[in-house]
C-alpha cells in the first residue's frame, strides 16, 4: 500500500527485491530499484544468480550491486553462478570484478564448485581469468582432484583447459579471428614460446567492462 518500505524484510531477512529477483520479474525489480531497494539488499544478486536470471544480474551490476557481497555461509554470487553452470552471468561477475580466487570456508573456490560439477565452460573462463588452479578445499584437494570424478572434466593435469572445455567455450561465446591473434600478439610479447605450443588459457584479455556478446576468448 501507499507509503510501503520498499526495505522492509521478511522474518528470514528477505527483501521485497529479494523476492522479485529470485522470481525473476524483471519489471518489479526495476522499480524497487528506482525506488532505492538495493541499499538493504544482501541477496539479490546472489539469487538472481542462483536462479540464472541474466537479465536482472545485468540490471543489478548495471545499478551498482556488489559482486563480493557473501551470503552468512560464505558464498558470493561467482561462487553460485559457477555451481549452476551460468557461463554468461559469470562473465557478467568477472566483468564486474568479483574476485576468482574469493572461496567458501572450508576452502572451496569457484573454479573448484565447477569442477566438481564438470560445467567445462566456466572453469575455462575462470582459468582464463587467473583462478588459482591450487587452492585446495580443507581436505587438501584441488580442482584438479574433483575434477577427476566430472563427468566432462574441465582442465587437464598442469592446469590446460581440456580439449572440451575449449570446445564449449568456443560454442558460448563469440570469437573472431582479430581478437585472436591480438591476443597471441599480446602474449607472445611477454612470452616468445606462447607459438611453440597450445596456449593454456594464458593469453591476457581484459573482462573489463565487457558484455557476454561482446567479449571475446583467445583459443589456441
Amino acid at each position: 500500500g501507499a507509503g510501503a518500505s520498499v526495505g522492509r524484510a521478511q522474518a528470514n531477512g528477505g527483501t521485497p527485491i529479494d523476492v522479485a529477483c529470485q522470481a525473476g520479474h524483471v519489471g518489479v525489480a526495476r522499480l524497487l530499484l528506482g525506488a532505492g531497494a538495493l541499499a538493504s539488499s544482501r541477496a539479490a544478486l546472489y539469487v538472481a544468480c542462483q536462479n540464472r536470471h541474466l537479465e536482472i544480474v545485468e540490471l543489478l551490476l548495471g545499478a551498482g550491486a556488489k559482486t563480493e557481497l557473501a551470503q552468512p555461509n560464505g558464498s558470493t554470487p561467482l561462487l553460485v553462478a559457477a555451481q549452476e553452470g551460468a557461463v554468461e552471468i559469470c562473465l557478467l561477475l568477472l566483468a564486474g570484478r568479483a574476485a576468482p580466487d574469493h572461496a567458501l570456508p572450508n576452502g572451496c573456490s569457484a573454479l573448484y564448485i565447477a569442477c566438481s560439477k564438470g560445467h567445462a565452460e566456466v572453469a575455462a573462463l575462470l582459468l582464463q581469468a587467473r583462478a588459482p588452479v591450487d587452492q585446495a578445499d580443507e581436505r587438501g584437494n584441488t580442482p584438479l582432484f574433483v575434477s577427476a570424478s566430472a563427468a566432462a572434466p574441465p582442465f587437464e593435469p598442469g592446469g590446460r583447459a581440456s580439449a572440451s572445455a575449449r570446445r564449449a567455450l568456443q560454442d558460448t561465446v563469440a570469437i573472431t579471428d582479430a581478437n585472436i591473434h591480438a591476443a597471441v600478439d599480446e602474449c607472445e610479447a611477454e612470452d616468445p614460446a606462447c607459438q611453440t605450443g597450445p596456449c593454456a588459457f594464458d593469453c591476457p584479455i581484459s573482462l573489463a567492462a565487457a558484455k557476454p556478446s561482446e567479449t571475446s576468448i583467445a583459443l589456441r
